[in-house]
């Protein structure tokens, strides 16, 4: 999907054990507020205090431009397939396959 919805700002480290489904987001009882986790099985995160932290997505650019917010099912999907993954035991082969392509 080709849409602001589906993007955010991330630390370059952060950004690729995201993208190979290491860590996910998950939903606090505050819209548009996630809590930082991991899938386990290893230190994905430096430093490792990230790990539980609370993180809200703000839109910081001018009153005039009112671009979207990620998007609540992006993360939730994303989440989803992080733990689908870890639990099958099938993310490391995942990551191996990223990293071929990278």
């Amino acid at each position: 999907v080709d849409d602001p919805s589906n993007g955010m700002m991330l630390q370059c480290d952060i950004h690729d054990i995201f993208d190979k489904l290491k860590v996910y987001l998950e939903p606090t009882e505050r819209e548009n507020e996630y809590t930082v986790k991991d899938v386990g099985g290893g230190p994905w995160i430096h430093p490792l205090d990230l790990l539980g932290k609370t993180i809200t997505f703000q839109n910081h650019d001018s009153p005039t431009q009112d671009l979207p917010l990620p998007n609540p099912h992006f993360i939730a999907l994303h989440a989803g397939i992080s733990r689908i993954l870890h639990m099958s035991g099938v993310s490391e082969i995942f990551a191996q396959i990223l990293d071929k392509y990278d």
